[in-house]
């Protein structure tokens, strides 16, 4: 793990990636109705199946967390957009849109000015998901998280320094992973961060230091022989030949110091209630749909935003430019050798539709060539039973949402997804509700 952040010094050296050529990344990977009951998160409208399969597990005191009512509901109105959303962020060429569209839901429960840190859930979500560095996980992962409590952007290393050191160590050593010891992974990103004076004074979470001497094995490989096997087994055979000193050729001990962290040091979420409105997109039914239609409508009314992750289509293009570069496919860095064209430019459907109109709307008529599905996590902030940017062109039922690839995306960083799109294309709906009022 040391090697991790001890190379960043030598990448800091790498240009960033220009803005013009920015990939929009994705990255989410669609939750499945068991990924929810992993994390003990109620489905609203689970299918029949699998309402049948929790039914048989469950005690009669949990069956009610089946089905969800909303309550305190306001009145439905024909359009509304949530007031309070915080400043548009830029997720970079990470898949951590799930992050960035959970935090922008949250931001917009709490008082105008707090801002969680993405870094910092990213963090620590890669500590226990066993998942590539630059990899984006399920909406899922981050329950457990958000239960523990958040960390605010003023007390974590800046997200856009984050995002560029991890890119620069993808490219160099592709099989980089952080940590699972979670605070051996802050610390050194601390040390990282504060050697190129980006580290804050007030630094979270913190952390405890515990020093202890473990026995290591000098032979690479191997598993280190455990000191207490020198009164019994093969220990207590190489105890036989004591001028041998085998048995400590073999190990050494080494003072270690343990990272633990502080679990009071992050902001707590007391109030958090999380449940899913639908799931499973491929299994839901038309009154499924209706009731995510329904569902994502009131609870705007509540101003509470919905982070939905929904299809999207990539486009490959083969690039004759002869450019030599590197660039993300599927997750990854792929190397492009100058003067072949080898390589393929991803092109999102999610932002070319936008840049083809002034309605900054997103529909179902998806053109020929946009043939790789992937996922994208963004955050439903806003609907319109009737909505007519265009009065030449017909009005539609459309939801506003907010988006995490910059504030040159679409209108500001905002687009509109027709109602058709959300209930044909929308793997998860997720409610998170600060204040527990749904």
């Amino acid at each position: 793990m040391k090697y991790l952040f001890a190379i960043l010094i030598s990448l800091m050296s790498v240009t960033p990636t220009s803005a013009s050529d920015r990939i929009y990344a994705t990255g989410c990977i669609p939750s499945t109705p068991e990924d929810w009951e992993r994390v003990g998160v109620p489905l609203r409208s689970p299918s029949e199946e699998l309402r049948a399969s929790r039914l048989a597990r469950l005690s009669c005191d949990s069956i009610g967390l089946l089905s969800i009512p909303l309550t305190n509901s306001k009145p439905v109105l024909p359009r509304y957009e949530i007031p309070t959303m915080s400043d548009v962020k830029n997720q970079s060429p990470l898949g951590t849109c799930s992050i960035f569209a959970i935090v922008a839901a949250i931001e917009a429960q709490l008082p105008k000015g707090t801002i969680i840190s993405e870094a910092e859930l990213f963090t620590r979500v890669k500590t226990i998901v066993a998942a590539r560095l630059q990899e984006g996980v399920a909406l899922s992962s981050y329950i457990p998280l958000l239960r523990d409590g958040v960390v605010l952007n003023h007390q974590y290393v800046d997200y856009d320094f984050f995002a560029y050191y991890v890119l620069n160590i993808i490219k160099n050593k592709r099989e980089v992973t952080i940590s699972s010891n979670h605070g051996e992974s802050v610390r050194h990103l601390k040390t990282c961060a504060t050697e190129h004076g980006k580290a804050p004074r007030e630094f979270h979470p913190t952390w405890n230091e515990a020093v202890g001497t473990v026995h290591e094995s000098i032979i690479p490989g191997t598993e280190p022989m455990n000191v207490t096997l020198r009164n019994a087994g093969w220990g207590g055979l190489l105890n036989l030949f004591p001028g041998s000193g085998l048995l400590n050729q073999l190990t050494r001990e080494v003072i270690r110091t343990q990272y633990n962290i502080d679990p009071n040091s992050y902001m707590p979420l007391p109030g958090l209630k999380v449940s899913v409105i639908i799931t499973n997109q491929s299994q839901a039914n038309e009154s499924q749909r209706d009731r995510l239609i329904e569902d994502i409508k009131q609870s705007i009314c509540n101003n509470v935003p919905v982070v939905v992750d929904v299809k999207t289509f990539a486009k490959f293009e083969r690039d004759t430019t002869g450019k030599g570069d590197h660039i993300i496919v599927d997750g990854k860095y792929i190397s492009a050798n100058q003067g072949e064209g080898v390589y393929k430019k991803v092109s999102q459907w999610l932002f070319d539709s936008l840049k083809e109109n002034r309605e900054f709307i997103v529909d179902t008529n998806i053109k020929a060539g946009y043939d790789d599905e992937r996922a994208h996590a963004i955050c439903i902030c806003g609907y319109d039973n009737a909505y007519q940017p265009d009065k030449l062109k017909p009005a539609v039922s459309a939801f506003k949402f907010k988006n995490s690839w910059g504030e040159r995306y679409g209108n500001q960083g905002y687009g509109w997804l027709t109602e058709a799109y959300v209930r044909q294309y929308t793997y998860n709906a997720l409610v998170l509700d600060i204040n527990g009022r749904q």
